[in-house]
């Protein structure tokens, strides 16, 4: 189905799909950890998560899903990985932006500041983990 597609049409699909893929992953395991511990819900920021060690999860989780987003913007597009993660970092710089703005005065600032950082930092290692991957296939 996607090869039909016009490669403009492909390339939004496949950062757009892959963006949406990460904020739907990122909501739900927020959703599951406050309907666990019955708390009140939040999308952004940490200060109602219910214990500390699930700040832990949240980052990991954020990495993750930046990573597995970066490579599934790059699978499904299937050329030029560069500028297919410049284009989903632009997206999740715009979203983290969002949640920084909103979140700026409830929020601790090393979370603000770090957790962009996660996020580009799953980026780029899907990124390395494309060149390992070209690298082996083209030797």
């Amino acid at each position: 189905m996607l090869k039909s597609l016009p490669l403009r049409m492909k390339s939004f699909m496949s950062v757009f799909g892959a963006f949406l893929f990460s904020i739907f992953l990122e909501g739900f395991i927020r959703i599951i950890i406050f309907f666990y511990h019955q708390t009140e819900l939040n999308f952004f920021g940490i200060s109602k998560l219910p214990d500390f060690s699930w700040i832990y999860v949240i980052y990991i989780s954020v990495g993750i899903i930046s990573w597995l987003s970066g490579m599934l913007a790059v699978s499904f597009a299937g050329f030029s990985p560069k500028k297919h993660l410049l284009a989903l970092a632009s997206l999740f710089f715009i979203w983290r932006l969002n949640e920084i703005i909103q979140t700026f005065n409830s929020e601790p600032q090393w979370y603000i500041f770090t957790i962009p950082f996660v996020s580009f930092l799953g980026l780029f290692l899907a990124y390395k983990t494309q060149n390992i991957k070209d690298e082996k296939t083209t030797s």
